[in-house]
């Protein structure tokens, strides 16, 4: 049975059960591509989606070093492909919590409509329910407090056209594909401070298993991890990861709460005129808690 999954910086990984049981996790040697098998591999990647649509409902805890105080938030995100382009509809809900007291602050709420592919667009509702168009290029994180962005996402580095294979190697006992892949002008100029992006992907399920934003001394100055998987019904998904920014040591620790995986939602929710609509409610039969 060939894998299914889908994949954004998450790696929301969503493997065909059959498939993960099927195959060896521990495959013989590692033989190094050619630049354009490469290049045939990551295209493949770049055209990857799981099965239906799905709906996650998530919790958020920012852990700083510097203090006890975390940024706590919730959220759901909902999730499509129209004609091959990812798109993300996004609620998340922020409050701090000082001690065992969580506060809201003034700006609480933020409903986003996250596109990728090629052309990645950024999409916001404004506080009349407006959507506003934003920066596609913009890397600011969700909140003040978070180290976690639209940008991570949104993934364009994924489609960035200049790239180099690195090799292929084990990493924590699987072995994957490396890439470093560049921006284009408008990007580089928008933010000298990011030289690259080293990606890892999985070599026998094609899918993401690490991702390091690269600074100008080609240091990581941003990575992620996958944490635990859960099974829901038919398919296995990522329940937590970390997110980390390694200049200050902070990081966002990421948790589902609760997965809908297989719908069949309608493309005119992922619409930026939907953004100032009610946010879709799925009926709790349809979720599996985690």
């Amino acid at each position: 049975m060939k894998m299914r999954f889908f994949i954004f910086l998450f790696s929301f990984c969503v493997i065909s059960a059959g498939t993960l049981f099927s195959q060896s996790h521990f495959e013989a040697g590692a033989r190094q591509l050619t630049q354009e098998a490469a290049a045939v591999e990551l295209e493949k990647f770049r055209h990857a989606r799981m099965p239906g649509d799905f709906c996650l409902m998530f919790q958020i805890v920012h852990q700083n070093r510097d203090n006890d105080d975390d940024v706590y938030c919730t959220g759901t995100l909902w999730g499509t492909w129209i004609d091959d382009v990812p798109h993300l509809r996004l609620t998340v809900r922020r409050q701090i919590r000082l001690g065992a007291t969580l506060v809201s602050p003034t700006k609480t709420v933020r409903r986003m409509l996250i596109v990728g592919g090629e052309n990645p667009e950024l999409w916001e509702a404004g506080a009349d329910g407006v959507p506003v168009k934003i920066d596609s290029q913009n890397t600011e994180s969700f909140f003040e407090g978070l180290v976690l962005a639209p940008f991570d996402l949104q993934t364009p580095f994924v489609y960035w056209r200049d790239f180099k294979y690195l090799n292929t190697r084990r990493l924590r006992g699987r072995v994957s594909h490396f890439y470093e892949l560049f921006p284009p002008e408008g990007f580089k100029v928008a933010h000298p401070e990011i030289e690259a992006v080293r990606i890892a992907m999985d070599r026998t399920y094609n899918a993401l298993v690490s991702v390091e934003t690269l600074g100008g001394n080609g240091k990581a100055i941003k990575k992620f991890s996958l944490g635990s998987v859960k099974k829901v019904r038919e398919d296995y998904i990522f329940k937590t990861l970390e997110v980390r920014d390694e200049r200050s040591r902070d990081k966002d620790v990421f948790e589902v709460k609760y997965a809908a995986l297989r719908l069949d939602l309608s493309i005119s929710y992922f619409e930026p005129k939907a953004l100032g609509e009610k946010d879709l409610e799925l009926p709790s039969s349809v979720f599996e808690r985690f």
